[in-house]
């Protein structure tokens, strides 16, 4: 019998400073299945890092195999130019064969086209920089003609370069603009981009509308006419909006002054331009090839308010959000690059786990073990009925912590490592931020509700499985489930199709009959400034520093012991 391929995808690459670039991870696809994926904090426990190391020896464990096992190892790079000379030793043996990737930004398109199951589709990659273009210029490497903006074509097995923007000297891409202003807010570093598009909400877009951060140009192109001031980004924003009159502060103190006013106004003016170069590119490339498929890959690609107006006002009818579409992601897309560009197989590729699904599992043992380390600290029991216990608990207004089955692969919790709590109180929101999670207070929590129900509470046409596009609560809904539904009335809804998570599927049903209302908040579960929990023992710790009332592993349920 033939044995089957086993391809193990990675990312490397280095940061401006020479640190190493965040987001690491792996992949493992055997044959044509993917059977494997995770990020590389999921197991180090910090957060966004970079490497692979500690995530390869985690995917061929759970396969039962080892590094010899391995054929091909697929790489992509960032922030150099695609060279093998430039990935350095890998630490692999000989006997894998290493394929590099010869476009960062391709890898991003394969990760979002491939599992899309499009016969045809535009993809487009945005995000901070990918790979510097030609030869190394200059030693500061965004000086450097860069992949900053990819627009491709992808037809049956095969993805195609149609255009790069942005890509000149010197130039600040999508993704590094929305940084600059993530960090000139308060909010430190381009990785909170997310707290940048929540505090928008609160803001006034057309304050500052008279300043163009982005200028729209023919033929689809777009330009941001600031400087490339990367290591004092916000005197460059300083400087830019004195030319038009503006006085703006020094960048925020978080520890000395609050988001609101000022701030809340530019974090919207640069959300709301950012929507209005993305619905320009992406208009004049639909027009101009007739189609009406979108792939989306890249940092960007997070920003699910933007992706909510493509498909408002757009002509796209269908899009695919790559769920994990940040340089975790590269993983996926170096071993589907392999798969289809280097071995040249039209058999399409299975993602397993319903492409999320694709971290750790763990036996009860397992559990079990975990749970010996924290003796004294905690009570358990093992429920005959903890789907009903469960939804009980939640509808008496506990908070508790979700533990089930495989982690999920991605930025997102969805449904298998979550906190969820009642939506029907808005003071929950305010709690869990304070309480929990030890967060801004300005934060929403997502809705998570069966694909069935979704049309009674949100304005949603099609199945939202990754929370990478909002959805619009109706008012009807507004008094029912007060604590998901943010300052502009959207959500960031996760909906979920019993085959996908029959336990979480079953869980909302069950609730809705305690209840009333098939709907839970559903955040990640983690404190603020870690990783999600990967592993049992993750989760109790976690739950022990948090003010969580309870933990459920698989059938166990957990709570603090008496003091």
């Amino acid at each position: 019998m033939k044995k089957d391929i086993v391809i193990l995808g990675i990312n490397v690459g280095e940061n401006a400073n020479h640190s190493l670039a965040h987001d690491g991870g792996a992949c493992l696809q055997i044959g044509n299945k993917i059977v494997g994926a995770i990020a590389e904090e999921r197991i180090t426990r910090q957060k966004y890092c970079g490497g692979y190391s500690h995530a390869v020896n985690h995917l061929l464990k759970q396969a039962n195999l080892t590094i010899n096992n391995v054929d091909i190892v697929a790489v992509s790079c960032y922030g150099c130019e695609a060279k093998m000379e430039n990935i350095g030793d890998l630490g692999f043996p000989d006997t894998c064969k290493v394929v590099l990737v010869p476009s960062h930004h391709l890898s991003h398109a394969c990760s979002a086209y491939y599992p899309s199951k499009y016969k045809e589709a535009l993809v487009l990659v945005a995000d901070n920089e990918g790979n510097i273009l030609g030869s190394k210029i200059y030693d500061d490497m965004w000086k450097n003609p860069m992949e900053r903006l990819s627009l491709y074509w992808g037809e049956n097995s095969s993805i195609e370069l149609l255009e790069r923007d942005m890509d000149q000297e010197d130039e600040i891409s999508l993704g590094e603009l929305y940084a600059n202003f993530t960090k000139y807010v308060g909010f430190k570093t381009y990785l909170n981009a997310g707290k940048t598009m929540a505090l928008a909400s609160f803001g006034d877009s057309m304050k500052y509308d008279d300043v163009r951060l982005i200028e729209l140009l023919e033929n689809g192109k777009i330009k941001c006419p600031m400087r490339n001031n990367y290591w004092n980004s916000s005197e460059e924003i300083i400087r830019y909006f004195s030319e038009y009159g503006y006085e703006l502060p020094q960048q925020r103190d978080p520890s000395k002054e609050s988001e609101v006013g000022i701030w809340q106004d530019l974090a919207s003016a640069v959300q709301h331009q950012l929507e209005e170069a993305l619905l320009h590119k992406i208009r004049y490339w639909s027009n101009k090839t007739g189609c009406r498929s979108l792939c989306l890959a890249g940092g960007v690609a997070l920003n699910c308010v933007a992706n909510r107006r493509i498909l408002d006002e757009t002509p796209i009818e269908r899009m695919y959000v790559q769920p994990n579409c940040g340089d975790q992601g590269q993983g996926l897309g170096n071993v589907l690059y392999v798969w289809y560009s280097v071995l040249r197989n039209s058999e399409p590729v299975e993602i397993l786990g319903s492409g999320v699904y694709l971290g750790g599992e763990y036996s009860e043992q397992d559990c079990l073990d975990a749970i010996s380390k924290f003796e004294g600290k905690i009570i358990y029991r093992v429920s005959n009925s903890v789907i009903d216990e469960t939804a009980k608990y939640l509808s008496e207004g506990k908070i508790i912590g979700w533990f089930q089955g495989r982690s999920e692969w991605g930025p997102r919790a969805l449904g298998n490592r979550s906190i969820l709590a009642d939506p029907r109180k808005e003071e929950m929101k305010d709690y869990i931020n304070n309480a929990v999670k030890h967060r801004e207070g300005f934060r929403p929590f997502a809705p998570i509700v069966p694909l069935d129900d979704a049309t009674n509470y949100f304005d949603v046409s099609a199945p939202c499985p990754s929370m990478t596009i909002v959805a619009y609560t109706k008012k009807s809904a507004y008094d029912l489930i007060p604590a998901v539904v943010h300052v502009d009335g959207t959500a960031r809804l996760q909906t979920v199709e019993e085959k996908d998570n029959p336990r979480m599927y079953d869980l909302l049903k069950r609730f809705s009959t305690y209840s009333g209302v098939p709907v839970l908040i559903n955040t990640s579960f983690n404190d603020n400034n870690e990783p999600i929990v990967e592993t049992p023992f993750d989760a109790i710790n976690s739950f022990l520093r948090t003010e969580l009332d309870m933990l459920i592993i698989g059938d166990i349920i957990i709570e603090r012991s008496a003091k």
